[in-house]
C-alpha cells in the first residue's frame, strides 16, 4: 500500500507547551502529515495566527475543556474533513515524537490493523535519566501519548474529569474487536520536567508505583537512543517501592474522579464498558 495520510492531534493547555507541540510537528520527517492543534477552553491565543499555521499542514481548532473533549473535537472535525482511511495519531503536548515517530505509524497501516500504540517506552525523568519500561510484545492496551489509529475505526474518547481517557479508549477498541498492532518502543519519549503544568501531574515516584511493570535505568538520558541510532543498553533494574497499589483499576485512572456510570461500567466488565462507549459515541 501507498503511504496514509497521518494527522496528528495535540490538545494545548498550557502556553509552555506550544513550542514544544509544533516542534513534534515540524520534526516529522514522514511527508503526509498534517496536525490538529486544539486549544483547550478559553485557549492560549494562538487561534489568530491560523492562516499562517495552514501553510505549514496546521489546523487550529477550540474545544471545551478537558483532554477527551479536545480529542473528541478533533475527532469530529476530521470526520467531516478528511477521508476514513487516514490514520490519526494523539500527541501530547509535553512528550518528545522523533523524525521516525509517524513512519512507525505507516507500518501499523500496512500491517492491516485498526488500531496502534506503544505498550514499552523510554521515560526522561525530571532528574534526567532515561527510563526504560518493558510492555507486551503483542498487547491491546498502550500508553496513552501513542494511541493511533485509522480514522473511520476510531471511537470517541470517554470523558473523564482529569486523565485516563487514551487507556479507556483501547480498552473499548479491543471490547469492539479491532485489531491492535504493537508498536515499537523508539521514536518517542515520555517526558517529565520540573514545575510544569503537565497533565497528568505526577512525580518519577508516582509513575513507578501506578505502573505494575519493572523500571531500567538507562543511564543519563540520550535521545540517540530514542531515536534508535544507538542500541538500548541493558541497565539496571530499579527497585520498586514498597506501597500498595490498587489493581482494580489497570486503566490507572482514580475511582472518584470519573463518572459514575463508567465506574459502573467499568466493575460490570467488558461488555457493559463496550456498551458504555458505543452509547458515549452516539451523543
Amino acid at each position: 500500500m501507498g503511504r496514509v495520510m497521518i494527522w496528528m492531534i495535540t490538545g494545548l493547555h498550557d502556553p509552555r507547551w506550544f513550542q514544544n507541540s509544533i516542534e513534534n510537528y515540524l520534526r516529522q520527517d514522514y511527508p503526509e502529515k498534517h496536525l490538529v492543534l486544539v486549544e483547550n477552553g478559553d485557549g492560549i491565543g494562538v487561534g489568530e495566527y491560523r492562516v499562517n499555521f495552514l501553510k505549514l499542514g496546521i489546523t487550529v481548532i477550540r474545544s471545551e475543556p478537558g483532554a477527551a473533549a479536545s480529542l473528541n473535537a478533533a475527532l469530529s472535525w476530521l470526520k467531516a474533513n478528511a477521508s476514513p482511511d487516514d490514520w490519526i495519531c494523539k500527541c501530547d503536548s509535553d512528550d518528545y515524537y522523533g523524525p521516525k515517530y509517524l513512519d512507525s505509524i505507516q507500518e501499523a497501516a500496512e500491517a492491516g490493523a485498526d488500531y496502534a500504540g506503544r505498550a514499552s517506552l523510554y521515560i526522561r525523568t525530571t532528574d534526567n535519566q532515561l527510563w526504560y519500561v518493558e510492555g507486551e510484545t503483542d498487547a491491546h492496551l498502550f500508553h496513552g501519548p501513542t494511541i493511533a489509529s485509522r480514522l473511520g475505526d476510531a471511537l470517541d474518547f470517554p470523558l473523564v474529569d482529569q486523565w485516563g481517557e487514551d487507556d479507556l479508549w483501547c480498552r473499548a477498541m479491543h471490547h469492539a474487536g479491532l485489531k491492535p498492532f504493537t508498536l515499537a518502543p523508539e521514536h518517542f519519549c515520555y517526558q517529565r520536567w520540573r514545575n510544569y503544568n503537565h497533565t497528568w501531574p505526577c512525580s518519577d515516584f508516582e509513575i513507578r508505583t501506578s505502573w505494575l511493570v519493572p523500571f531500567r535505568d538507562l543511564g543519563p538520558c540520550d535521545m540517540d537512543i530514542v531515536d534508535g541510532l544507538k542500541p538500548r543498553p541493558v541497565g539496571s533494574i530499579l527497585e520498586t517501592p514498597n506501597v500498595e497499589v490498587n489493581d482494580l483499576m489497570a486503566t490507572r485512572v482514580l475511582m472518584e474522579q470519573i463518572d459514575p456510570s463508567l465506574k459502573q461500567a467499568l466493575e460490570n466488565g467488558p461488555t457493559a464498558l463496550a456498551k458504555y462507549m458505543q452509547e458515549r459515541s452516539g451523543q
